[in-house]
């Protein structure tokens, strides 16, 4: 017995640490390649993220979550834990919704709904062309955005000095993270549960692992953070329980994910760090001013804020839906 509940936990956490290691290829890794990817960075930012992924992981394994806007809801409660918890940098526009916006369109949209949901998904379905299109678009993405970091602005807030990565580097550095990223999805199909619930004291030790990091990391910086996160985090998980009202007999997206991959089908996901290279030698070739640089940043981020807020108001639009409009929609179909 104590044999098989040691087994459960070691397959528990290696579930959670590869979910993180999913996850943070977009919420680090594509964000900056600030620092390059040694063993050691990967592996302790994945350590790192573990915190808001199991927030993340909780959510989507508590109920019903296998359609794609309570995915979104998933997807918020992590990027509010990233930015909330372990910094508190969605803080810094007050109780303005901004930030909370845009972390919903990176962390959210990007990092748990697209390279963790949708990828396995896609993975699992064998979809060849929507995973390829998928992992390209992405990589055009990445190497556009990546070429914020030629302007020295960009690296002011940083006690560290980062060199400039040019093309060639690049490229070595999207392809270490693209082998990452593919392995993570391999092997996390070998400890992929039937269920993720922690119960109730599961529960609790992570609700205290949240509030003791973030009394740490956030309180001494902005002491009304609670207020905020408790506002964000509450009524996300007040649409994800309203949504599950409509599908209570659905699986969770930890149900109806099992299986693994065909190892074929996952070398689809380089494309993702193939495009990228050539859209940041593209980006690279064109010489952008710094003024050219700060425009384009602040563009691609007003990009993300404004696919974060429709996506998040779309999926709550879907969540506060009657059963009498759903009706009405699928005789309409």
């Amino acid at each position: 017995m104590e044999t098989t509940t040691l087994k459960r936990w070691a397959g528990g956490l290696a579930f959670v640490f590869l979910s993180a290691l999913i996850m943070v290829t977009a919420s680090e890794r594509i964000y900056w390649y600030l620092g390059g990817a040694t063993v050691e960075s990967i592996v302790a930012i994945a350590g790192f993220y573990m915190i808001p992924a199991l927030a993340g992981l909780w959510a989507i394994g508590s109920g019903p979550s296998s359609r794609l806007h309570q995915m979104v809801f998933a997807g918020a409660i992590f990027g509010f834990v990233v930015e909330g918890v372990l910094t508190p940098v969605i803080y810094e526009d007050g109780p303005l919704p901004l930030l909370a916006a845009l972390f919903v369109g990176w962390h959210g949209l990007l990092s748990v709904v697209g390279l963790w949901y949708l990828a396995r998904k896609w993975l699992l379905e064998r979809r060849r062309q929507a995973l390829a299109s998928g992992a390209a678009l992405v990589g055009a993405y990445w190497g556009v955005w990546s070429i914020v970091y030629t302007n020295p602005e960009a690296l002011e807030d940083f006690e560290e000095t980062f060199t400039v990565m040019d093309p060639g580097d690049f490229t070595v550095y999207a392809f270490i993270v693209g082998a990452v990223f593919v392995a993570a999805h391999w092997l996390i199909g070998h400890v992929w549960p039937y269920r993720f619930v922690p119960g109730k004291r599961g529960g609790r030790a992570i609700v205290a692992l949240l509030v003791g990091y973030a009394a740490l990391a956030v309180l001494p910086v902005v002491i009304w953070a609670p207020i905020k996160f408790a506002v964000l985090v509450g009524g996300t998980l007040w649409l994800l329980r309203r949504s599950r009202e409509k599908t209570p007999d659905e699986p969770s997206a930890i149900t109806a994910l099992q299986g693994r991959p065909a190892l074929r089908d996952l070398v689809l996901l380089m494309l993702m760090p193939a495009v990228a290279t050539a859209a940041y030698a593209g980006m690279w070739s064109l010489d952008l001013s710094q003024q050219g640089a700060e425009d384009l940043f602040e563009l691609m981020s007003l990009g993300q804020m404004v696919a974060g807020a429709v996506f998040f108001g779309w999926a709550a639009r879907q969540a506060l839906r009657s059963p009498s409009d759903d009706l009405v929609s699928s005789g309409a179909d």
